[in-house]
């Protein structure tokens, strides 16, 4: 089982966020599959974490909506339907549009930073270096939409977006999907130096839902009264 590697960060243990981060990870690039079992004991041997710490961990997966945990049986990595997918991400577009509307748009010298991440997730995608493409395009987003002036706002921006790893997942593995981010990515750029919300907003709809389509074109077929659209 995949849960049993052995895994150490170094002479200090590894805190429950970062246990959260790595079996995250292993979810979003396929490495742990949806049903699969996260034992306490097969983490605890892995992480050479506490059992309080490996619990906690659980937790935090079953808020990111990564694992879900039936009762009196191991933790497991959840597997979401196309219903609820669609729906998060129906709450994504209303919260990015909602953020751009609140949106202070960023200075030159700011702008030259969004720039250079931008740069950066490229040239992950041409190494096609599947985890800093993931890092990278997080930071992206990030880089825009904390110029949201209502902080709440970007948070719960970061937290849906993060709650459509799995989905976004197929973006980074396609390079079809990759090289369309690339385009978007440069156009959002030149909308942020344009201040032109509207087309941002538009652009980020759109964004998204490439991926998504790709999701729901691989998986609703697998599901009886699978969603499309």
């Amino acid at each position: 089982m995949t849960a049993q590697r052995k895994e150490r960060a170094g002479p200090a243990a590894l805190k429950a966020h970062e246990i959260a981060d790595v079996i995250e990870d292993d979810v979003i690039f396929g490495l742990l599959r949806p049903h699969e079992e996260l034992p306490e004991d097969a983490l605890i041997a892995r992480f050479d974490a506490k059992r309080h710490v490996v619990r906690q961990a659980i937790a935090l997966l079953i808020d990111r909506r990564v694992a879900t945990k039936p009762f009196n049986r191991s933790a497991r990595v959840k597997d979401v339907s196309p219903q609820e997918v669609a729906e998060i991400y129906e709450i994504r577009d209303i919260l990015q549009r909602a953020a751009i509307l609140r949106l202070t748009f960023p200075s030159p010298r700011e702008l030259d930073h969004i720039e250079a991440v931008r740069q950066a997730h490229a040239r992950a995608c041409a190494r096609s270096d599947r985890r800093e493409i993931h890092r990278l395009n997080d930071a992206f987003h990030a880089a825009i939409f904390n110029h949201c002036a209502n902080r709440s706002l970007a948070r719960d921006v970061a937290r849906y977006a993060r709650m459509a790893n799995a989905v976004r997942s197929f973006g980074i593995a396609d390079p079809t999907l990759r090289a369309r981010a690339l385009r978007d990515h440069a156009e959002m750029v030149e909308a942020l130096k344009a201040r032109d919300r509207d087309a941002l907003a538009e652009l980020c709809s759109t964004h998204i839902r490439a991926s998504l389509d790709t999701w729901l074109t691989q998986r609703a077929p697998m599901q009886p009264g699978g969603l499309r659209g």
